[in-house]
């Protein structure tokens, strides 16, 4: 669909500049503040209610990293906001053509989450949205005073007139501060030394909905005349779906369709695809679609990785770690050094595929309609939600509504929108109807792109006073990066073995080797940093040396 791009300043300040409602030039602010009996939008990120009350629409979404707490935060900073009277929305997914027709753009900045980097992502773009709305709010209680801007300061949703010791809420400016030009140049923004809100502890957003149990999540989330749906998958990695009998399911009451749910064709030479052939039961509720589907009779095709275990993958990352590999970083001379050494010392580790397990399992709430479909999804990638849903409909994105909810638990799991097809097709396959497919637990350790399952090697020569004098390290992974694209093969080691990790530089002798193991198991991010299966084990060794 074409890569995905922020907004520009232009365009920042052009959709800053889009709001609910218009400035009525010469009207007393009293007689808009009456007139005003609901919300005032300013831009797309922030709403101010007539009692004074602000909800800010968050573009990234939650899923248990604060960024619900976090992201308002650097938006009430510059508008001088009562973090107090702030609650919290989640933006609406927007995806808009490339002004070059390649592909899409945010219009609301990124609103994927992965890799530690919303803060980053947001820190000066939502200060500026803040630091606008603040300026609009501003000027019109300037104007309704007959002062100068710079007259006047802001401070917990009031603006004050500094000399007169007049003020004026928020939510009686909201109305008429909606539709003040974009400025020519960007708003300043605040000095660091000036922060009253950023690097402060604040009260976590939503806290008191989720201990109540009130807090929307995906698997919470209803929509009128919606049907509910469990999958039967394949058994086994790349199985296909040979014919079901659905008889017995369908005599339950309650179960009002069986249908099969297709896996796209294998990628490459191995037997992979990140969506299993299966079986969907569709019922009145979750518990009787579960119901129906411990009834159903289903053949499948022998897998072809019928004869792949823990023990074959094992056996092949030996004989792989007996011949040479991709040595990625060599210092010195390891060889020469390991000869010298007064003493070797070798020690071998492993760990095996891990499930993320994230506490709610996977699923996806599909409408398919005539004219579009809607998503309902936890997710960290929307974007990819809404191209995936265009792919198996036929709609283009811009047909395609995705609502995010919170998410209880990511960990680089919902990097991958495998369960939006299959919703999608269900609801097609059932004329259309709104569903919602969700994966048991044992759905989701079973189907999972997971941690990569690693060996190590170590190999170390300790000279006549016990220091380290020669390090050779060997990696076999199944490859975090195995076929994702646009990343060539000598690269696949770069999220799993850092050249500049410890004990880079502090060893004269170190040498690098990288294994990539090829399996059809579908491997993925497990947490932000590449290297989570790697680093528990270099410390392991650590401190065995320390011991010696």
């Amino acid at each position: 669909m074409g890569a995905i791009s922020n907004p520009t300043r232009r365009q920042f300040l052009q959709f800053s500049a889009t709001g609910i409602g218009g400035l009525m030039v010469g009207l007393p602010l009293k007689a808009l503040a009456n007139g005003a009996s609901l919300s005032s939008r300013i831009g797309f990120f922030v709403e101010i209610r007539p009692d004074n009350s602000i909800i800010i629409h968050v573009p990234k979404p939650e899923i248990g990293q604060g960024v619900h707490t976090s992201l308002p935060m650097l938006l009430a900073e510059e508008l001088d906001a009562d973090f107090e009277s702030i609650s919290v929305k989640q933006l609406p997914v927007r995806l808009v053509p490339r002004e070059n027709g390649e592909g899409y753009r945010w219009l609301h900045g990124s609103q994927d989450v992965g890799g530690s980097t919303s803060i980053s992502d947001m820190f000066n773009f939502l200060r500026q949205a803040g630091a606008e709305v603040r300026r609009r709010l501003v000027l019109v209680a300037a104007n309704h005073w007959d002062v100068s801007p710079s007259d006047c300061r802001t401070e917990e949703n009031f603006v004050i007139d500094v000399s007169g010791g007049r003020r004026l809420s928020y939510g009686e400016l909201a109305a008429a501060a909606v539709t003040i030009p974009e400025p020519d140049t960007p708003t300043p923004l605040k000095n660091p030394n000036e922060f009253k809100i950023i690097g402060t502890s604040q009260k976590m957003k939503g806290v008191e909905q989720i201990v109540r149990g009130q807090m929307e999540y995906g698997i919470d989330a209803e929509i009128p005349g919606m049907l509910h749906a469990v999958i039967l998958r394949a058994p086994s990695l790349s199985a296909k779906l040979v014919s079901f009998d659905a008889s017995e399911a369908l005599a339950l009451p309650g179960v009002r369709h069986v249908v099969a749910v297709e896996g796209p064709e294998p990628m490459g030479d191995f037997a992979f695809t990140p969506i299993a052939d299966g079986v969907a039961v569709v019922a009145d509720s979750h518990w009787l679609a579960l119901k129906g589907r411990e009834r159903l009779k289903v053949k499948w095709t022998d897998s072809p990785m019928r004869d792949v275990s823990s023990k074959s993958l094992d056996e092949k990352i030996q004989a792989q770690m007996n011949e040479p590999g991709q040595t990625i970083r060599n210092d010195g001379n390891f060889d020469s050094a390991i000869d010298g050494a007064d003493k070797i010392i070798e020690r071998e580790y492993s760990l095996p595929f891990v499930s993320h397990a994230t506490l709610e399992p996977q699923g996806c709430i599909a409408h398919v309609r005539e004219d579009g479909c809607d998503i309902i999804v936890s997710t960290q990638d929307s974007s990819d939600c809404v191209f995936a849903a265009a792919k198996w409909t036929g709609f283009t994105p811009e047909q395609i509504n995705v609502r995010v909810t919170r998410s209880g638990g990511g960990f680089g799991r919902r990097l991958d929108e495998d369960y939006v097809p299959e919703a999608v097709q269900v609801s097609k396959a059932i004329g259309g109807k709104p569903v919602h497919v969700l994966w048991t637990r044992e759905d989701d350790m079973r189907n999972d792109f997971y941690r990569p399952l690693v060996k190590h090697k170590f190999r170390i020569g300790l000279g006549s006073k016990g220091d380290i004098i020669a390090w050779h390290h060997k990696l076999a992974s199944t490859g975090r990066y195995f076929r994702r694209p646009g990343v060539p093969s000598e690269n696949i080691y770069i999220p799993e073995m850092w050249l500049d990790d410890f004990p880079a530089q502090l060893v004269e002798n170190m040498k690098l080797d990288y294994f990539f193991v090829e399996t059809a198991v579908p491997t993925g991010p497990w947490r932000a940093p590449g290297h989570t299966a790697n680093v528990l084990l270099c410390k392991a060794w650590w401190m065995k040396l320390l011991m010696k």
